[in-house]
């Protein structure tokens, strides 16, 4: 079945080489306008090789075809017309952070939880080791068993996804602020930080996932070597995914409850203003 692959950016990318190499025949659609061609990607790491890929925007993609979302948070809502332009007949999202149902402009997506880790760099896609967890017997598991990124079909995604929201919403606003890699997080001594963030947002989301999140924040901070998507975005001058993640848990638990997430979500906000290239 062909694949259409919304949003170039490193994840997009990374994605596009992984169904590439493994025989599929894949659209990466980037912004509006994107002129219509083909492009070769070379990923190197976790994820290496070359693919090649069909390129263009969303409106000029293959239509019925299964679309998978790579987008930033803060891209969906702009990418809408492309997406229904594309008709997809299956939608799975990757992208990070919680979304109310609306937002979808009423799609209803198969959520799937990407770990490993992705940076574009010279043109370059570099990967970090991980794994994306799906639903089984779903549209994604199909798509991505057989490709260099190792699949995990759970029962329940929800838990999976609220998990992984729970361990964004602590590491990348500190990675933002600090500009340290995932595992230089804890070396640096911010160890009692990153747990009374987790206390404060973990009632944000179900009670039965705490613990694999708690299993999931432990492997990134003491594993990964990933550079956080927060992090990439601020020294790009790239908007952050912050409303999408730990002030998510300010909107729906109150400042109030969270006291030091809404100090580290102002410190992240004003990195960010410090990095744009017009300041």
């Amino acid at each position: 079945m062909p694949v259409v692959i919304m949003g170039d950016g490193a994840v997009g990318s990374g994605l596009a080489v992984a169904l590439s190499l493994s025989g599929r025949e894949v659209f990466l659609a980037g912004p509006p306008g994107t002129p219509a061609g083909s492009r070769e990607i070379v990923a190197e790491g976790f994820i290496g090789g070359r693919g090649r890929v069909s390129v263009g925007d969303a409106f000029a993609a293959p239509r019925g075809a299964v679309m998978v979302c790579a987008l930033k948070a803060y891209h969906l809502a702009g990418a809408l017309e492309g997406i229904a332009a594309g008709a997809p007949a299956r939608l799975v999202n990757v992208s990070n952070g919680l979304f109310e149902a609306g937002e979808w402009g009423g799609f209803t997506p198969e959520p799937a939880v990407l770990t490993a880790g992705f940076r574009l760099e010279n043109r370059v896609v570099l990967t970090a080791s991980g794994e994306l967890t799906v639903v089984r017997k779903g549209v994604a598991e199909e798509l991505f068993r057989g490709t260099s990124l190792p699949v995990r079909p759970v029962e329940d995604i929800q838990l999976q996804v609220q998990a992984k929201w729970l361990v964004n919403s602590i590491v990348n606003p500190l990675g933002a602020i600090t500009g340290l890699p995932n595992n230089g997080l804890l070396p640096a001594g911010l160890s009692e930080l990153a747990e009374t963030l987790f206390r404060e947002l973990a009632p944000a989301v179900r009670d039965d996932c705490r613990n694999a999140s708690r299993a999931m924040l432990r492997a990134v901070l003491e594993k990964s070597e990933n550079l956080c998507s927060m992090l990439q975005d601020v020294r790009e001058g790239r908007p952050t995914e912050l409303p999408w993640l730990t002030e998510y848990a300010l909107r729906r638990l109150g400042p109030d409850r969270c006291p030091a997430a809404a100090a580290v979500c102002a410190l992240a906000v004003a990195a960010a203003s410090g990095a744009r290239p017009d300041r």
